[in-house]
């Protein structure tokens, strides 16, 4: 999602060093968004590495958190809509915003992880910093109307 969103916004950027200033921004993005797809599969073999059975869910339960993470796949959607109605600047500035209060509080998360999970949540508070701070970077050089 986050990689998808600032490729759109390199797409509007105002110039072509806009846009070049945004290849490694590209770059963190896709990173998290990796960190964010593989997250579920990295605690539970963590998990099974430590001798711990999967997560089971009821059927309900199963189905909650099925409706969760469609909920997510539409909002994400969504957002990218709005995103289109956004210049360079105003998607870099909604996305920063984002970042920026769940980076504060992921970055405490695997203080209270299992042991064996903290480098996992640890690495995906990371990712979510390094974007955080490479879109504030890009805000205060290319600030335009939006931000």
């Amino acid at each position: 999602m986050f990689e998808r969103s600032i490729r759109l916004a390199a797409s509007k950027a105002a110039t072509q060093d806009e846009q070049d200033a945004l290849a490694p921004v590209i770059v963190l993005a896709h990173e998290l968004d990796e960190q964010e797809r593989g997250f579920e599969a990295r605690i539970e073999a963590s998990k099974a590495a430590r001798g711990e059975g999967p997560v089971r869910l009821s059927r309900s339960k199963r189905e909650e958190v099925d409706r969760y993470a469609a909920d997510a796949a539409e909002m994400a959607a969504q957002q990218l809509e709005v995103y289109e109605t956004l210049g360079a600047s105003g998607i870099v500035f909604a996305l920063h915003m984002g970042l920026d209060s769940d980076v504060a509080f992921w970055s405490k998360a695997h203080l209270k992880a299992h042991p064996s999970d903290a480098a996992i949540v640890k690495a995906f508070a990371d990712a979510k910093a390094r974007l955080r701070d490479a879109l504030a970077a890009h805000l205060e050089r290319y600030p335009g109307e939006e931000a």
